[in-house]
């Protein structure tokens, strides 16, 4: 009986001390870890595992054939990357690009739509075992284009009327102002002799203006300025 009473005592003791955590590759990711990605768009958080976090971000890119990183590529000299998007209008990606090999510019477009296909809500699915089997996002247009020296010089004007890398988003532009608003956000590198040129910035549904002006260049150069007029204050 005493053998028996000290072999539940050490059950007992055992299961009061702590435990160092094991690490668990599906464990769940709590919210406040998941950033502002999560309190946004909460796709099915059942299986949003680290793994699933990379696949995603991968896809993203992948998917779309787009470089993540702006200087990705061997041979550009200045890159510039806008995005337009809303809860009811089209995610829309236009990229523009000097070359320095070639003295070249290149523009590149993506635009997939509010209701089609993403594979990010299959890859966060409960049912879905393998994410990696996961079919590609549906993108509506996927398209490279050839850029003119006219149509280049155009749009640096515009830029350095903002004076793009420089330029810091004011209190009121990075606020929504009404209802129903538009995301844009701009990127941009240029490399020169002395120094790397960088900056990067998001604006809610900006007022006509230098920042209004280049992301309307670049949207009616792919014709998807039809959007614009959903972007009024």
């Amino acid at each position: 009986m005493k053998h028996l009473l000290f072999f539940l005592l050490i059950i007992f003791l055992n299961g009061c001390v702590n435990k160092p955590k094991v690490y668990d590759p599906f464990s769940r990711i709590k919210p406040e870890e998941f950033g502002s990605w999560y309190e946004s768009d909460p796709i099915s958080p059942d299986l949003v595992t680290p793994e699933r976090r990379q696949i995603d971000s991968f896809r993203y890119w992948d998917d779309m054939e787009e470089a993540e990183e702006l200087m990705f590529y061997q041979g550009l000299a200045e890159s510039y990357r806008f995005i337009f998007w809303g809860d009811h209008e089209p995610y829309i990606l236009v990229r523009i690009n000097r070359w320095e090999w070639n003295n070249k510019y290149s523009l590149s477009l993506r635009v997939r739509m509010r209701d089609a296909y993403n594979a990010t809500s299959c890859i966060y699915d409960p049912k879905q075992v393998n994410p990696l089997d996961c079919p590609k996002t549906d993108y509506a247009r996927k398209e490279n284009y050839e850029v003119t020296e006219e149509q280049w010089q155009q749009f640096k004007e515009k830029l350095d009327k903002l004076d793009f890398f420089s330029y810091k988003p004011s209190t009121d532009e990075d606020k929504i102002t009404i209802l129903h608003g538009t995301l844009w956000s701009f990127e941009g590198i240029l490399e020169t002799e002395n120094d790397i040129l960088e900056n990067r910035f998001e604006v809610n549904t900006p007022p006509e203006g230098d920042l209004y002006q280049v992301g309307k260049y670049l949207l009616e150069s792919v014709g998807e300025q039809r959007w614009l007029a959903r972007t009024k204050r």
